[in-house]
């Protein structure tokens, strides 16, 4: 993140990269496991999907500190920034998720990036609300604590390969500190 945290995500990747159908960005506070990692994560990469599930600020692993909807807008957009040099990126991506997840999506779309083709949020706050209330004052407030964008640093933790039951393609993870 441009102030130096950094952030952890699990990479699924299609395990035939002859077949890839996209990018999925996944983000949230609630982990990188059950039920997001065989929801999205393994059923997606299973489809030929690159995943990226990541932990936002100051959940299960990931740096800083947590402060609900503070910090969605600089570092959905740092991630993205991320996601960009990334060998594997398709050049467009998607979001989708329910309840903070579908926050996180709200955050990006604040200043969607032109590689967004497409936010599927769920279960989740609808149209932002006006100022002032709970959620907006934090989209209104983050864009203001840009600053400068350092390197990110990319080292692989973990690697499983495996086929989820009923899937029609194997898929791979990798753990990594992100963006």
């Amino acid at each position: 993140m441009r102030d130096g945290v950094d952030l952890v995500a699990d990479h699924y990747a299609p395990t035939d990269s002859a077949s890839v159908a996209g990018t999925l960005l996944v983000r949230g506070p609630y982990g990188r496991g059950f039920p997001f990692s065989t929801l999205y994560a393994r059923f997606y990469a299973a489809r030929g999907y690159h995943v990226v599930l990541q932990s936002v600020r100051g959940t299960f692993g990931s740096g800083g500190v947590f402060e609900p909807m503070a910090n969605e807008v600089p570092d959905g957009a740092d991630t993205v920034e991320w996601l960009r040099r990334q060998p594997w990126f398709t050049g467009q991506f998607a979001t989708i998720g329910v309840s903070y997840l579908g926050f996180t999506q709200w955050a990006l779309l604040m200043d969607p990036p032109p590689e967004l083709a497409a936010a599927v949020i769920t279960v989740g706050p609808g149209r932002p609300p006006p100022c002032p209330s709970v959620i907006r004052p934090a989209l209104c407030w983050a864009p203001a604590r840009r600053g400068t964008t350092r390197g990110s640093r990319i080292t692989t933790r973990a690697t499983r390969s495996g086929s989820p039951s009923g899937s029609p393609q194997r898929w791979t993870r990798s753990r990594f500190p992100c963006c």
